[in-house]
C-alpha cells in the first residue's frame, strides 16, 4: 500500500475545529493559502491557470464530534432532526474511517511556493494530500438539467437546513 504524504500546509484563520466552518462554499471570501513542500514546487506549474481547484487534505485533529452514538452513523451537522442518524458515506461528516477532507477552492493566485485561495473551511496546519484543477466538463455531473440541478438526488440532504442551495 502506497503511504500518503502531505505537499504541504494550509494557512487559515481558523485555528480551532469548533471555529472552522463546514463547507468552502460557506465562507466563499475567506482568504488562506497553501505553502507548498519545496519538492513539490514544479508541481504547481499552469494552476494560477485555473478558477478553481479541489483541495484534499488530511483532518488531522480530532474532530469535535462526541455524542455517544455510533460513529458511522452520525447525525449530519445540517440534519433539521436531532435524531436523524444516516450512514458516514451519506455525509460530509469530519469523524471517517479514513480522514480525508475534500475542499473546493477559489485559486487567488499562485506565488512561487503559495497558493492564494479562499472559500477555507480548514483549521491552520492542515496538511495538504493533493490539488486537483476543478474542471466543469470533469466535475459536473453529465446528466444535469440545465439550468439548475434540480432534479438530481441528494438524499437527506433535501430537507436539511439549507436545503436546496
Amino acid at each position: 500500500m502506497t503511504e500518503l504524504a502531505a505537499i504541504g500546509h494550509v494557512r487559515s484563520p481558523h485555528r480551532t475545529a469548533a471555529d472552522t466552518p463546514i463547507q468552502a462554499r460557506l465562507t466563499p471570501d475567506t482568504a488562506g493559502s497553501i505553502e507548498i513542500l519545496p519538492e513539490y514546487l514544479p508541481g504547481l506549474e499552469g494552476l494560477d491557470d485555473f478558477d478553481y481547484a479541489w483541495m484534499l487534505t488530511l483532518l488531522h485533529l480530532d474532530p469535535v464530534v462526541d455524542d455517544g452514538t455510533d460513529p458511522l452513523r452520525p447525525v449530519p451537522f445540517l440534519a433539521t432532526d436531532p435524531d436523524q442518524h444516516v450512514g458516514v458515506f451519506a455525509t460530509r461528516y469530519p469523524a471517517r474511517p479514513n480522514p480525508i477532507g475534500l475542499s473546493l477552492i477559489h485559486i487567488v493566485g499562485v506565488d512561487g511556493n503559495t497558493v492564494e485561495f479562499s472559500g477555507v473551511d480548514v483549521v491552520d496546519g492542515t496538511p495538504v494530500l493533493d490539488i486537483k484543477p476543478w474542471v466543469p466538463a470533469f466535475d459536473l455531473p453529465h446528466r444535469s438539467p440545465e439550468p439548475g440541478f434540480e432534479d438530481l438526488r441528494i438524499g437527506w440532504y433535501r430537507d436539511s437546513k439549507l436545503g436546496r442551495r
